[in-house]
């Protein structure tokens, strides 16, 4: 809402205006079109370093419906009013700093987990050699080297070992980097799947993970096979007991029988004896 008329003789009106640019067509409706006063946008033009030009009229150059557009491949700016405008670009190597804080968070989180399993309190991975050969491969990571000029190790990049044998990363190294460098950080950091740090790092970790070559699975498989044949032994050990149970309760049950059959003897017997005594006497 806005006053067009004074503080004492106010004149409000309703002002509606497109939320993006170009020739949109506004309605505010009851039925019939209640705006009466209408101005019809127009694309947003601009040029960039004078190329295309633009006329006296501010037309020609590059015409966007948007105010969002891009200037050059991977340069997105927001048109924000008329004018000129100096857009610097700078190298920004924030987001590889965060990758690589990451990566020294995981390494050191891994790297204790691994220690647990060793000393007294080791648990019952104490001595596997399933832990040293993750360890082994931690360290091949970190070893890391590549030949050239620019960055050759980690240690290049920012990223050492402390005295209690964590990764620590110094981003300081790598912030203020030239374009150059930048390019030399991706040349040393690599994609993953040809070349550089990522890809000595991918392919030491598959070495460890994948499903069907990988270590850990590996050991997993090989413990639960243990596994089952150590329930399979379990199962028959428990038959045998079962049938020795069973046998033993038969043969408990046949001497209980011949037990009462004994006793009926002797009380036959008891009996007869008795009897032929108490004759004897009385002759």
């Amino acid at each position: 809402m806005i006053n067009i008329g004074s503080g004492s003789q106010p004149d409000y009106r309703l002002a509606v205006q497109a939320s993006s640019v170009g020739a949109t067509s506004i309605q505010l409706s009851d039925g019939t079109n209640l705006l009466n006063s209408l101005a019809p946008g127009t694309n947003a033009n601009y040029q960039v370093n004078g190329q295309p030009p633009l006329n006296g009229q501010g037309q020609g150059g590059i015409s966007s419906p948007s105010r969002t557009v891009t200037i050059a491949p991977g340069l997105t700016v927001n048109l924000e009013k008329t004018g000129t405008a100096t857009i610097s670009v700078t190298p920004d190597t924030t987001a590889a700093g965060n990758a690589l804080a990451t990566f020294v968070s995981a390494y050191n989180s891994v790297a204790d987990e691994l220690g647990k399993s060793h000393g007294v309190a080791g648990g019952a991975l104490s001595g596997d050699s399933i832990i040293y050969s993750a360890e082994a491969t931690l360290r091949s990571i970190t070893n890391y080297s590549a030949g050239g000029s620019g960055f050759t190790s980690l240690e290049s990049i920012g990223i050492s070992f402390d005295k209690n044998g964590h990764l620590q990363f110094d981003p300081s190294q790598i912030s203020s980097l030239s374009q150059s460098q930048i390019q030399n950080l991706s040349t040393f950091l690599g994609d993953g799947t040809t070349s550089g740090f990522l890809k000595t790092a991918a392919d030491a970790l598959k070495s460890l993970v994948d499903p069907s070559t990988g270590l850990l699975p590996q050991a997993v498989s090989s413990v639960d096979s243990q596994i089952s044949n150590q329930q399979q032994l379990i199962d028959s050990n428990q038959a045998r007991v079962d049938a020795l149970k069973t046998s033993l309760l038969q043969q408990i049950g046949a001497a209980d029988a011949l037990i009462a059959s004994l006793e009926q003897q002797n009380n036959f017997i008891t009996g007869l004896f008795n009897y032929n005594n108490g004759n004897s006497q009385s002759r």
